[in-house]
């Protein structure tokens, strides 16, 4: 399973394109929103990806894998609970994602 973690999404169309990357997994993907982020059910959204799906404009989104979170740390330390462990996403790091050992489920990747 695939974990993202996605702090502040406010535009519909940043909404609708994780949304289609949830879709793509079908299922393997989680996503946990943080912080005054916009809905993934909000209209514009919703218009957003239905544009792009007959399927969802006919029959509408599917049940998905999604938790909203009222700040970034209280989703860390939800994920935390659950043992498993974060991977920032940045810039500025040192460390290359593609040398970051994904082979287990145990990581949420966080774009902040």
């Amino acid at each position: 399973m695939v974990r993202l973690i996605y702090d502040c999404l406010r535009a519909p169309y940043d909404i609708a394109n994780v949304i289609q990357v949830i879709l793509a997994t079908d299922g393997a993907c989680e996503l946990h929103i943080t912080g005054q982020s916009l809905r993934h059910d909000h209209p514009k959204a919703l218009g957003k990806i239905g544009s792009w799906s007959a399927k969802i404009r006919k029959h509408g989104l599917p049940d998905l894998p999604i938790h909203y979170h009222d700040s970034l740390e209280e989703c860390a330390e939800v994920i935390h609970a659950n043992g498993i462990r974060l991977i920032g996403t940045s810039p500025q790091a040192t460390n290359s994602f593609f040398e970051t050992d994904l082979s287990g489920n145990d990581f949420a990747i966080v774009k902040a």
